[in-house]
């Protein structure tokens, strides 16, 4: 699979001989040449990915794919508003408007990360017994969703700048980021996939760890923001130990018999 994309690199290097640009025309240049190196490469990566996974089975390809598809949404949301902007179909942004711009284009990510999770959880559902490789399939999905879920969702509960990266650790960041991280505690255990708690986990610990390092740095105390992460973090890595005790009590305490039936089964 890498030697496959290494030769489409070095076909899309050979057809179009993209340099780096040194000059603001040379990029605005590059709009049809990069769009179809961009198709050349992500669309026989896809395909393939989809090729070698028919032959030989391997779950990872399917997080494989889901990468290739959402840079493919990506390279063709910035097309249409290049294309957008040249034919004079929106304005340019100015430079006060790039905080925003910046904020507006979590969005892709997010439906993105929406659509791979709920491919996920559809073969989660097929495979609910987990004896096929599409409970596997899963896996990776979930692995690969989950990073694109929780950064847009992170600076849209906490109000983060996204140039600056600053956050303003108020009541109401540590509220909106306690049941943020506590929603995917929930789905976690609902479709009993721990695999999605892992990146979730990686983001939050090493965010709340950086926040309590610069804090005790500073000598003004450990901001409650800060504690919260390090704190929820721990307690859903300590839920581990008794992981599927706490999904059987959880699940049927707030789910209806309906939905338990079309979920991944209860374990002793």
């Amino acid at each position: 699979m890498a030697a496959i994309l290494a030769a489409l690199a070095l076909q899309v290097e050979a057809s179009f001989g993209i340099r780096k640009p040194e000059t603001i025309w040379q990029l605005l240049a590059l709009r049809q040449t990069a769009s179809r190196a961009g198709y050349l490469f992500l669309g026989g990566g896809i395909i393939a990915a989809a090729i070698y996974f028919w032959r030989f089975r391997v779950p990872i390809i399917a997080g494989t794919i889901a990468i290739a598809f959402t840079l493919l949404a990506f390279l063709q949301t910035a097309i249409i508003l290049y294309d957008s902007v040249t034919t004079g179909a929106i304005a340019p942004p100015r430079l006060e408007d790039v905080p925003e711009l910046l904020r507006a284009a979590l969005y892709m990510p997010l439906i993105c990360g929406l659509i791979v999770f709920a491919t996920g959880v559809a073969f989660d559902i097929y495979d609910r017994d987990r004896r096929k490789i599409w409970s596997d399939c899963a896996f990776w999905l979930h692995v690969v969703s989950a990073p694109m879920l929780v950064h847009p969702l992170f600076i849209m509960a906490t109000g983060q700048n996204v140039v600056f990266g600053h956050i303003a650790p108020d009541a109401n960041a540590t509220i909106m980021l306690t049941i943020l991280i506590l929603g995917f505690l929930y789905v976690a255990l609902a479709i009993d996939r721990r695999s999605l708690l892992v990146p979730t986990l990686a983001y939050f610990g090493s965010l709340g760890i950086y926040y309590l390092v610069n804090s005790a740095s500073d000598s003004t105390g450990i901001p409650p923001f800060a504690l919260i992460l390090v704190v929820v973090g721990a307690l859903i890595i300590l839920f581990g130990a008794g992981w599927q005790r706490i999904r059987r009590i959880v699940v049927n305490l707030t789910l209806p018999a309906a939905v338990i039936r079309r979920l991944p089964p209860l374990k002793a």
